[in-house]
């Protein structure tokens, strides 16, 4: 067993030094890396919403710059794993958080998205 792990890791790293072969490799991994980065991003949203809801409940109201709000006072990345800026979208009963996904494109079925009511 200890041969066959110490084969596979040498062929993945003969792999990785023929750039023709590393791009096919990269191809072939990118929906798995999707996968396991859409797992990160709805904590990170959970999180991004729970500091916007203290922020609005306290009366401080909503970021008025986003993008500087993100990369200044959120606790955590202000990019999703895929490098897009996280949005909020305001409505009359909350806000929605999002990440545009793989795809890059906001509001699309692929984007991960937290929603949060405020007041009663």
């Amino acid at each position: 067993m200890g041969k066959l792990i110490l084969l596979v890791i040498v062929l993945l790293g003969v792999g990785m030094a023929v750039p023709n072969t590393r791009d096919k490799m990269l191809v072939a991994a990118a929906p798995l890396m999707d996968k396991f980065k859409a797992k990160l991003v709805p904590m990170r949203l959970d999180a991004m919403a729970d500091q916007v809801a203290a922020l609005v409940n306290d009366g401080e109201g909503y970021p008025p710059q986003w993008e500087h709000w993100l990369q200044a006072d959120f606790t955590g990345a202000p990019e999703d794993p895929w490098g897009n800026v996280y949005y909020i979208e305001k409505d009359r009963n909350g806000f929605t958080v999002g990440s545009s996904g793989p795809d890059g494109v906001p509001r699309t079925p692929d984007d991960i998205t937290r929603k949060r009511r405020l007041g009663n």
